[in-house]
């Protein structure tokens, strides 16, 4: 198990059992969410190619103490690339996607400045549920199952900030760095790759 999850499990822990029992009203909300995100594959030699999408989920928080709960989610965001370019010759555009969606589950501690503004850190896991790669030449497309070229399963850590209403609608922001090398091994002499993610997005919370 990497560090940064055992040092935030045992960080979770520790607040867990030392709240107050006088606590135990309302230490539980639901909320969704919605989003844009700005998605790029780095590697050690590629370039800022950023696939623009958007995300959807749920969440739960979970009151640990006044300042502190703990919010795990369930996503499906979109991840991957998007290079374009311009053919010298006819002026035809080109453009290569790499397209990944995933059904992500972050795990975040949360803390609480005041009553508006909170910072979250945490770290998450998701599953690769679609990958294509798509092809545009001027008029000419095509579109290739990219599903076997990647690994099924991606882990890694993020942090972010969010703002909340007095009517609990809120707004925030997040970056996500993956450290689960996504390329699948099979592929030989491919550079690795990494998942990164910057989401901004806005939701209820009940």
């Amino acid at each position: 198990m990497p560090k940064s999850i055992f040092y935030l499990i045992a960080f979770i822990s520790s607040l867990s059992f030392s709240q107050d029992e006088d606590s135990a009203e309302d230490k539980l909300d639901v909320g969704l969410r919605f989003g844009l995100s700005l998605a790029d594959v780095v590697t050690d030699s590629n370039t800022l190619s950023p696939r623009t999408s958007f995300l959807a989920g749920v969440h739960l928080e979970y009151k640990l103490r006044p300042k502190w709960s703990l919010q795990p989610e369930l996503l499906l965001v979109r991840k991957g690339e998007s290079s374009r370019s311009r053919n010298p010759e006819t002026g035809d555009r080109t453009e290569e996607r790499l397209l990944l969606d995933y059904l992500e589950l972050p795990i975040f501690i949360k803390y609480k400045f005041n009553t508006a503004w909170s910072l979250e850190v945490g770290a998450y896991a998701s599953y690769l549920v679609s990958a294509k790669q798509e092809y545009i030449a001027g008029a000419s497309f095509e579109t290739l199952n990219a599903q076997d070229q990647m690994e099924s399963i991606d882990a890694g850590v993020a942090f972010g900030a969010t703002y909340t209403t007095e009517w609990n609608f809120f707004l925030g922001t997040r970056f996500s760095s993956g450290f689960v090398n996504i390329a699948n091994n099979a592929i030989e002499n491919s550079d690795e790759q990494y998942n990164a993610q910057f989401q901004l997005y806005f939701g209820y919370t009940f």
